[in-house]
């Protein structure tokens, strides 16, 4: 559903086996995260609500605001250090990007995506 980053630092999220996966990579290891709905899977052609946080190594997912998980990024790491493309919905090559457990694009519909980025050092 989303990506962005190389090699070692990156952000994935998809839509894996009818659950939502979110794989973060800040340099130093990936934290890794599978939210599952108690009966059936997310591909259930009902909208739902994905929201993802991350406050320094904080991460947290949830879905629908029922299902939630958190977890901590590996070492110091605070920061991701990507200068790539930023994709939703799908990539050119989904097999190719670090951390995508799918290797296909996402197919369905997304609506309301919302992108917040704080910066708590202010431009000089």
């Amino acid at each position: 559903m989303l990506h962005t980053g190389k090699s070692a630092d990156y952000v994935n999220l998809a839509l894996k086996n009818g659950a939502v996966s979110l794989v973060i990579n800040l340099g130093s290891g990936a934290f890794e995260a599978l939210v599952e709905p108690v009966n059936g899977k997310f591909n259930d052609n009902a909208w739902h609500d994905v929201k993802v946080t991350r406050n320094l190594r904080q991460v947290t997912i949830s879905v629908d605001g029922i299902l939630t998980t958190t977890g901590y990024t590996q070492e110091d790491y605070t920061m991701l250090g990507s200068d790539d493309f930023f994709y939703v919905g799908g990539s050119p090559s989904t097999a190719d990007l670090p951390g995508s457990p799918v290797s296909n694009n996402f197919m369905g519909c997304l609506k309301e995506v919302n992108i917040a980025v704080t910066s708590i050092i202010p431009n000089s």
